[in-house]
């Protein structure tokens, strides 16, 4: 990945963190222009419009990212399943995105959104206790996490 790229995928996951999330897909865009057959885009650009619950447009660049990778030896492949499952337990499939998110983690795919979802799923299914084990990773993982839940809500509102 040249020094440009490098840049704007930088700029993006600072957007990101300001909660800027249609800047940084806009940015993402720009850099897959710049080089459209760069698979590790595409899963970054998935991220982003999985946060901007932009769901079906993240379905489509990850499998854009499939095509374009070596899906056995890609590191991108745990989080890219992960983020499938929570897109799932969203729509109301829960057996499936639970599925999915604990490969992931199983996988050693850390990302809070995936506990997040996962303590969902078990809240639905009544099962308190390991849905309370899934937020206290969440924690662990990222001590801001529910400040940046808290701030979404918000701005729904």
């Amino acid at each position: 990945m040249g020094i440009q790229i490098q840049i704007l995928v930088a700029d993006a996951y600072a957007a990101i963190e300001k909660g800027k999330i249609s800047e940084a897909i806009q940015i993402l865009e720009k850099a897959i222009t710049a080089t459209p057959q760069n698979a590790d885009l595409y899963a970054y650009l998935g991220e982003a419009y999985f946060l901007n619950q932009e769901y079906i447009h993240a379905q489509e660049v990850f499998l854009k990212h499939e095509s374009l990778s070596n899906h056995k030896t890609n590191t991108f492949t745990p989080y890219i399943t992960g983020y499938r499952g929570c897109i799932l337990i969203a729509e109301g499939k829960i057996a499936e995105g639970q599925s999915l998110l604990e490969q992931a983690i199983q996988e050693n795919a850390q990302e809070p959104h995936f506990y997040y979802s996962l303590a969902k799923a078990y809240f639905l299914q009544n099962k308190q206790t390991i849905a309370y084990e899934f937020m206290g990773k969440i924690e662990q993982l990222d001590p801001c996490f529910y400040y940046r839940k808290i701030q979404q809500l918000i701005n729904q509102i």
